[in-house]
């Protein structure tokens, strides 16, 4: 006849916790051991897939081993596998210079817009200034070139203005005389030849002598 088998704890229902296996022991007994739940183990969180170099237990087991045995020593370590790993690295990398490039192209178009701005108000600054250049009637610098009319009416600087300017005149009028009798000695008439110029001084002291012989009878 087959042996009875029997539970060796107090669940007596058929449950995912309470399986059992038959074993044979040396004495030719058959009795029950009970099985232990699988483990999955430690897991990616991203992609799923079982983290290498961990071991697989359930969670009481893991509370009674050491730390360095529940992870790895790299970042990430326990967490996430080494491709997801590296594929986070690359991606924050990424992100970070597309950060930068969004603020460059940012300011760039900040400046354009300046540009475009600062533009269109500098161009009717030009009218202004003509518009300016001319004085209006009665204005300060009308009044101001009728002042020295006024003054050489009857005004204290009025005399000496005149005497200076005929001071002038006069200096002006002999510089132009001496250029006049120079260019004439130069080009205007033929110079006199040397025999001509000692009979003509001997004729001039003969006419000055004889009145003064005269004088004297």
């Amino acid at each position: 006849m087959v042996q009875r088998q029997t539970y060796r704890r107090r669940h007596s229902y058929n449950t995912l916790s309470n399986k059992v296996k038959k074993v044979k022991t040396p004495g030719n007994k058959i009795v029950f051991h009970y099985r232990k739940k699988i483990a999955n183990g430690p897991s990616c969180g991203d992609c799923g897939a079982r983290i290498l170099g961990i071991p697989r237990l359930r969670p009481i087991e893991y509370s009674r081993i050491s730390k360095n045995r529940k992870t790895v020593s790299r970042a990430y370590g326990g967490s996430r596998c080494a491709t997801c790993t590296k594929n986070r690295i690359i991606r924050a990398f990424l992100i970070e210079e597309q950060k930068i490039v969004k603020h460059v192209l940012k300011r760039q178009k900040e400046s354009k817009k300046v540009k475009v701005v600062a533009a269109p108000s500098a161009a009717p600054a030009a009218p202004k200034k003509a518009a300016t250049t001319a004085p209006p009637p009665g204005s300060i610098k009308e009044k101001t070139k009728e002042k020295p009319k006024k003054d050489t009416k009857g005004g204290k600087g009025g005399p000496a203005k005149t005497e200076k300017g005929g001071a002038k005149s006069e200096k002006g009028g002999q510089a132009k005389s001496e250029k006049s009798k120079s260019t004439s000695g130069k080009g205007g008439a033929p110079a006199p030849k040397p025999g001509a110029t000692k009979a003509s001084a001997g004729a001039s002291k003969k006419t000055e002598t004889k009145p003064k012989g005269g004088a004297k009878k």
